[in-house]
């Protein structure tokens, strides 16, 4: 009698996990894209901030519109906030008569303090002490700087001392803009 050999077993299918991963990674790059693009519009827009200066001035972010608007957040006790203070002077004497704005916003230190500090470094350009604008803008670093355009869009930030010759070509650019389309 002859038997017939029986036939090995098929070896189970292996799943591509690989597919998977793929699937995944485009699911979460659509989901990004939709999401960023939700924000984007929203997250464009500075903070509308109402503050007192230190020298009793009130600003209003809405009646800033037409200038260019450089917020930067700062302490005494930041020494990469000291070494941009004459950097930022320098931007409120060349750029303050073609409207540009510098505002700095004192994060967690005391009047007395600031005021002591801003005459040591011949400061001239407006500054406040921090209400809520840092928790709005989101700060947890300092110094910070944020480029605002002259219809109060966000335009760019920088999360560290910035120089002069950093700021001075997208100041110059959106001048040049406004001027183009002014």
């Amino acid at each position: 009698m002859t038997t017939l050999a029986q036939p090995a077993p098929l070896a189970p299918r292996r799943f591509p996990f690989w597919l998977l991963f793929v699937a995944a990674a485009a699911f979460a790059l659509l989901a990004a894209l939709l999401l960023g693009q939700g924000q984007q519009d929203t997250a464009r827009t500075a903070w509308d901030f109402d503050v007192t200066t230190l020298d009793g001035q009130r600003w209003h972010l809405a009646d800033l519109r037409g200038q260019v608007v450089l917020l930067n957040f700062w302490a005494t006790w930041c020494t990469y906030c000291e070494a941009e203070m004459a950097e930022l002077q320098s931007l409120w004497g060349a750029y303050e008569a073609r409207g540009v704005v510098v505002l700095g916003v004192v994060v967690g230190d005391r009047e007395a303090r600031v005021r002591a500090f801003l005459d040591d470094h011949s400061i001239t350009y407006p500054n406040t002490l921090d209400l809520p604008i840092s928790e709005a803008y989101n700060i947890e670093a300092l110094p910070v700087t944020i480029l605002i355009d002259q219809n109060g869009l966000l335009v760019n930030s920088y999360y560290s001392a910035i120089t002069a010759e950093q700021l001075r070509p997208e100041i110059e650019g959106l001048l040049a803009a406004n001027a183009e389309n002014g």
